[in-house]
């Protein structure tokens, strides 16, 4: 509950006044009613319109924001909240497409319809691949996988699109790392290839089926091989995943041009940073080697490269919100730096 210092002050006067006063006198006092500082109720008309001009802001010129989301099925308090990421965010991508609780969806709800912010998940090619690993790493004699990697996938493919209308999200993140065919064999770009066509075809078709959908890209653009590069055409953004291993924002620069070289164009081209995080086991992540702040120098780095990108993206977002003195303070100082206020 938030109440204004003016309250608060009320509540401790009116308590000290009960205490100076006998017994027959209470039944004379009044109550109080609290009041809330929330911009929406202390001022509901230039609140709407705030409202309004976040929606319009969505359309106009500015450098996307994205950051992916460790979403659960338990509310657990503000910071597993989507109505606390910050307002200038563009896009929110739950990590945890099918697990969404009913505050999470009645938050969806509320930052689409009142903010026009985009709520995604990811579909991601090397994760279908990890865990189709690990299920051939715990086979054995007696339970046997009886299943290709190609059924494995399709399958996994076809229900991971089904979360879409299901849950009304506005668009997908397609995930795709691959390898680089330089370095394989004959035998296994062919191989390569044919798991590639099969993922990126599977989606291309659905997507041709389902063109409302919006769809962005994250992942090394430059292991898409053959027809498969098309679907870059159709992706809004096309974020470079080499920024979650980057140490330093040299680093960003070097990923940067070799997506370039690939022809992938400014007005797409995004670069990503991991935040850091609140388990104590993963202290180093989010920082680079000297020790500062990655999503912090992202910010910095796409200020410089202005001309050159098309927007950011923040993992790990939520661990972002814990700060004594001002919520997602990294979030916020990425934001600004890549779309500064009008002084």
């Amino acid at each position: 509950m938030n109440i204004t210092l003016k309250s608060f002050a009320s509540v401790i006067l009116l308590a000290g006044a009960v205490s100076m006063v006998s017994c027959d006198d209470w039944t004379d006092i009044e109550s109080q009613d609290l009041n809330y500082n929330t911009i929406d109720k202390a001022d509901p008309e230039g609140y709407a319109r705030y409202l309004e001009n976040l929606r319009a802001y969505r359309g106009s010129d500015h450098k996307k924001v994205y950051v992916w989301f460790e979403n659960s099925n338990e509310y657990v308090g503000q910071s597993k909240r989507l109505t606390a990421v910050p307002d200038s965010v563009d896009a929110v991508i739950l990590n945890n497409p099918e697990v969404l609780s009913s505050e999470t969806l009645a938050d969806v709800k509320k930052i689409r319809e009142d903010k026009g912010m985009e709520v995604l998940y990811t579909i991601d090619f090397d994760a279908f691949k990890a865990a189709y690993t690990a299920m051939q790493e715990s086979a054995t004699e007696e339970n046997p996988l009886e299943i290709s990697f190609r059924e494995f996938m399709s399958d996994s493919l076809s229900h991971a699109l089904r979360y879409q209308p299901m849950y009304s999200y506005d668009g997908i993140m397609i995930g795709y790392n691959g390898k680089n065919p330089n370095n394989l064999s004959f035998e296994e770009e062919a191989e390569y290839k044919a798991l590639q066509d099969l993922f990126i075809g599977s989606i291309n078709d659905w997507h041709s089926h389902n063109p409302q959908v919006k769809i962005d890209f994250i992942g090394k653009p430059q292991n898409l091989i053959g027809d498969n590069r098309s679907i870059l055409d159709d992706c809004r953004m096309v974020f470079l995943s080499q920024g979650l291993d980057a140490t330093n924002a040299d680093l960003f620069t070097y990923y940067l041009k070799l997506a370039q070289q690939e022809g992938v164009p400014a007005e797409k081209l995004g670069m990503v940073a991991i935040g850091t995080s609140v388990d104590p086991n993963l202290e180093k992540q989010g920082y680079f080697i000297d020790g500062s702040r990655a999503v912090q120098r992202l910010g910095e780095w796409g200020a410089r490269n202005y001309s050159q990108i098309a927007g950011i993206g923040i993992f790990n977002a939520q661990d972002d919100y814990y700060n004594p003195d001002r919520v997602y303070p990294c979030t916020r100082d990425a934001i600004q730096a890549v779309n500064p206020c009008a002084k």
